[in-house]
């Protein structure tokens, strides 16, 4: 039996009840379903939950959104919205959030069973990296690109700067590509049998790529949608720097890029916004398409 706890905010009580139905016959035991953000709020205090799903229409004063920002003051909790809304606006401000999904009534049952599952072992794994992360020793990712960090943030022209990056890009290949590569195979075999089913590839890397970060000082939440994945980036360890040109966020840039040839996996990336130019996170678009 799965011991993971499920909270199940909805306000249509026929869709709550089958989604009861179905997440017993997973094996997840007497999940709570609820019509209000006042109430989920309540369960998530009393009961703490793994996962919760939750819709953006609900009944009472909060919204799903609204809930959710006050859910993740209480505990990281991962969140999937299920929900009607494909208002672009909506999708920004759930966005927001940091949620591990946003999936569309009606709702694919299967889809929703491996986001489900996907987002409580992704949960886990990360919190997992944390922990690890709190112990290492300081010869790690965090010490090599440090290193490099000094001479990036200096004055220097632009020509030793690209010496630089092409230094960076060549120790980190040599250091890392192998054990990132790895990473990637084994968390794609975790996620699924087939291996080469794109939700599956795409979650192992994107898990992989968030574990690498966090040794960095990074944060980062994955959220998904359809085919395409937002990274979420809510701490930056050279924040701070106050780089004049945003030259660091080159160092970011090259990790993805590198991590993508390394994996082999067929995708894009585009760095929609930057800390560094003023935006509260940074937000990197994947698709895997």
């Amino acid at each position: 039996m799965n011991k993971n706890k499920v909270l199940i905010v909805e306000d249509e009580s026929i869709i709550a009840m089958e989604l009861q139905q179905k997440l017993n016959l997973w094996g997840y035991p007497d999940p709570v379903a609820v019509a209000s953000g006042e109430k989920a709020l309540e369960i998530c205090a009393k009961i703490k939950p793994d996962i919760v799903l939750v819709d953006i229409k609900l009944q009472g004063k909060l919204d799903g959104i609204e809930t959710v920002h006050e859910i993740k003051k209480i505990s990281d909790i991962p969140v999937i919205y299920i929900t009607s809304f494909l208002n672009k606006d909506i999708t920004n401000k759930a966005i927001e959030t940091r949620p591990y999904s946003y999936l569309m009534k009606p709702l694919n049952m299967d889809e929703l069973k491996i986001n489900i599952d996907l987002a409580l072992e992704r949960h886990k794994h990360l919190e997992k990296v944390m922990f690890q992360t709190k112990n290492q020793t300081t010869e790690d990712i965090y010490t090599f690109i440090s290193s490099f960090i000094l001479p990036l943030t200096i004055n220097i022209p632009i020509y030793k700067r690209n010496e630089y990056l092409l230094k960076f890009t060549d120790q980190l290949k040599g250091k890392y590509k192998t054990e990132f590569r790895k990473e990637v195979k084994k968390l794609t075999e975790k996620y699924g049998k087939d291996g080469d089913d794109i939700r599956f590839e795409s979650c192992g890397y994107l898990v992989s790529l968030a574990s690498f970060l966090n040794r960095i000082g990074f944060y980062h939440e994955i959220i998904n949608k359809g085919h395409l994945h937002y990274m979420i980036t809510s701490k930056c360890p050279w924040k701070l720097e106050k780089s004049q040109d945003n030259f660091l966020c080159l160092i970011c840039q090259l990790i993805l890029k590198e991590s993508i040839k390394w994996s082999k996996i067929h995708c894009s990336v585009n760095h929609n916004s930057s800390m560094l130019n003023g935006y509260e996170n940074c937000v990197f678009e994947f698709n895997f398409d």
